[in-house]
């Protein structure tokens, strides 16, 4: 959660220290391992790969039929309907089945915080600020809970459909195999740089979030003792100042 403060400086509390670059292989391995390790991987990739097969299946066999004025158009509508909903189907039970695993590493993570709270030493709850702690366990366990899995199902689903149907054109203009590939190739590099810009202002709003709710729940215990000095102005004048750094990084990301 954070550094220990150095007595040389005479700081009780350090600055949350805030991690540069990309998330390191160890954390992705700790997460995906409740989840089923690869496993989990291959049959998620192998039914969001049959769902999009059958969904240009659909689009394949409507076209076939509209050659074809003799055969029944009721008939082809069902089995269009049909290919359908077995891809939307096996579509909607593959995500369903990454969000029951992924609650797997959502448990795993938060025993490990609350086991290393509940027997955190003495010093570690002297020097590390409740709003920090509040955060770890409400906007950090939020991402865990719900977002990674979530982004990560519509990752590999837009890739495959990008693969597949850069595959089923190319298949019938071989030029554009070259075209498609150069146009994915910009499109990830532009990508990767507002990944990386994201990625920072990500940490610095969760950073940012935590010296706000800190103040917050220092200011409702000790309300009254504030009003008896008279530094209420005070307070509100660094409340409005941690607000809005949080602000100006929240805001950056919408």
């Amino acid at each position: 959660l954070s550094q220990p403060a150095s007595p040389s400086d005479g700081k009780l509390i350090d600055d949350e220290v805030r991690i540069h670059g990309m998330v390191k292989m160890s954390a992705w391995k700790a997460y995906f391992a409740p989840c089923g390790g690869w496993k989990f991987a291959l049959t998620c990739i192998f039914s969001l790969l049959t769902a999009q097969m059958l969904a240009i299946y659909r689009d394949y066999y409507l076209a076939s039929r509209l050659d074809m004025p003799d055969k029944s158009s009721s008939h082809t509508l069902a089995m269009y309907l049909l290919i359908g909903f077995v891809a939307a189907l096996v579509s909607s039970s593959t995500f369903l089945f990454m969000y029951l695993r992924s609650l797997r590493a959502s448990k795993s993570f938060h025993e490990l915080l609350l086991m290393s709270i509940v027997y955190a030493t003495p010093r570690f709850l002297e020097t590390t600020p409740i709003g920090r702690i509040m955060t770890r366990f409400s906007k950090d366990m939020q991402i865990i809970d719900e977002d990674i899995i979530e982004i990560l199902y519509y990752f590999l689903r837009a890739t495959l459909a990008v693969g597949l149907t850069l595959l089923v054109i190319s298949s019938a203009a071989p030029l554009f195999f070259v075209a498609g590939s150069i146009a994915m190739a910009i499109f990830v590099r532009v990508s990767w740089s507002f990944i990386v810009g994201a990625r920072e202002t990500r940490r610095l709003e969760a950073t940012s979030n935590a010296p706000m709710l800190s103040l917050f729940s220092e200011i409702i215990p000790g309300g009254k003792t504030i009003r008896s000095f008279g530094m209420q102005q005070a307070y509100m004048i660094e409340m409005e100042r941690r607000f809005m750094e949080y602000l100006s990084a929240d805001m950056m990301m919408r």
